[in-house]
This record gives C-alpha cells, sequence and structure tokens, in this order.
C-alpha cells in the first residue's frame, strides 16, 4: 500500500478472452515476446482502465523495430 494506492499483481491466463481478465483500475503494459497486445487493447476497450502507456503506440515502435531488423 503507498499512500491512497493498492498494487495488486495478477497472474492471469493471457489466451482466456479478455472478458474473463481480472478486473483493475489502472494497466501497466510493455511489450514482450509472446504479449497478445491486440488482446490487452481489447481488453482496454472493455474495461476502460486508467492505461499508463500508450498501447496503440506500441504498434508502432513494433512495426519500427521490424523495419530496422530489414534493413
Amino acid at each position: 500500500m503507498y499512500g491512497d494506492l493498492s498494487i495488486v499483481l495478477y497472474n492471469c491466463n493471457l489466451q482466456e478472452p479478455v472478458e474473463n481478465w481480472p478486473l483493475c483500475d489502472c494497466l501497466i503494459s510493455f511489450h514482450s515476446k509472446g504479449f497478445p497486445l491486440e488482446k490487452a487493447v481489447m481488453y482496454t476497450e472493455l474495461r476502460r482502465p486508467f492505461v499508463i502507456n500508450d498501447l496503440y503506440m506500441q504498434y508502432k515502435l513494433q512495426s519500427r523495430f521490424v523495419a530496422s531488423k530489414s534493413s
């Protein structure tokens, strides 16, 4: 507990439908290999948590990474 902030880490099955993911008030998402970014976007559209980092920007970062690997 940090003042009025309580941090709870969820270990959910990312293969499950986003409707079954635990509810949260705030989401921090970091791209990593195998992370279902599309599902994270679907979750934020469904549940509308406060999102710390822009999930849509992660798509752009991925495309820049792919472009730099091919050159």
